[in-house]
């Protein structure tokens, strides 16, 4: 970085550094849930490897969108070595959490941590895996997270002066 620039470099990672924090809580968070409501739900249905399969089910949902999903496919399997209601409910209780976090948890533990709103989340990743598929949600919410401060530290005078105006007045909110 040419020495002119390094002040404003620094303060970029400084602030980047922030948001990929953030976006790591926001994950650990919803992949905990994530097992901890598996592991709840396949206990009380008596599927053998309840432990194992929460376990799976924390891991897998750090890919956003297909992780969670992915993991269903070993619960359904074991579900259904305890008999077919019980595999049909697993399935059923498991794409409606996925719904519920898709649309409620990620929205608030992204968008709080990372200061968007559950629209620019919902968006973020939809943008992102479209563009990128896993890897591109995976990336998404930090760089939506950070474009704020790369625009006040990179941006800002090449900007009109009402559109900075309007995105402090945002900030402020």
């Amino acid at each position: 970085v040419p020495a002119a620039k390094r002040g404003k470099a620094e303060q970029t990672i400084v602030e980047a550094q922030r948001v990929i924090f953030a976006y790591v809580a926001g994950n650990v968070l919803t992949s905990v849930m994530a097992s901890i409501f598996v592991g709840t739900l396949l206990a009380v249905m008596k599927v053998p490897g309840a432990l194992l399969l929460a376990l799976i089910a924390g891991l897998f949902d750090f890919v956003p969108v297909i992780g969670f999903i992915g993991s269903s496919v070993f619960a359904i399997a074991m579900a259904l070595t305890v008999s077919a209601t019980t595999g049909l409910v697993v399935g059923g209780l498991y794409l409606a959490y996925h719904l519920v976090e898709n649309y409620l948890i990620s929205p608030w533990a992204y968008g709080d941590r990372l200061k968007l709103s559950n629209v620019a989340v919902i968006l973020a990743f939809a943008v992102g895996a479209e563009l990128a598929g896993v890897i591109g949600a995976l990336i998404a919410l930090p760089i939506a997270a950070a474009y704020p401060a790369i625009e006040r530290i990179w941006l800002r005078r090449q900007l009109p002066e009402d559109t900075v105006r309007e995105h402090e007045k945002l900030k402020a909110d």
